[in-house]
């Protein structure tokens, strides 16, 4: 898994972000009612609702973009040791 991980994480990243719509801060946009339908309207998929889709952009995000996303990549990189120690030598 620890080899895989850079390429899905890579993966995911062009998955979430080849939109061109940026996502709301939060879900205090669905305080205000012309906020809430302009979201609504632009955000939702004929598969999930916009509230649904922001949670699931959330998670997303967790996953590829935060600190935590970050310390994860480099523990997923290094736990084994270097790479070049780590693997075995491709024979021709």
């Amino acid at each position: 898994m620890h080899e895989s991980h850079s390429q899905i994480i890579d993966a995911l990243r062009e998955l979430v972000r080849c939109g061109h719509l940026p996502d709301a801060a939060d879900i205090t946009v669905m305080h205000d009612p012309v906020l809430r339908q302009q979201f609504e309207t632009y955000w939702q998929t004929p598969q999930l609702a916009a509230v649904e889709r922001m949670k699931l952009y959330k998670l997303a995000w967790d996953l590829i973009g935060s600190e935590f996303a970050g310390r994860h990549q480099q523990y997923e990189k290094f736990y084994a040791g270097a790479s070049f120690i780590v693997r075995k030598p491709q024979l021709p």
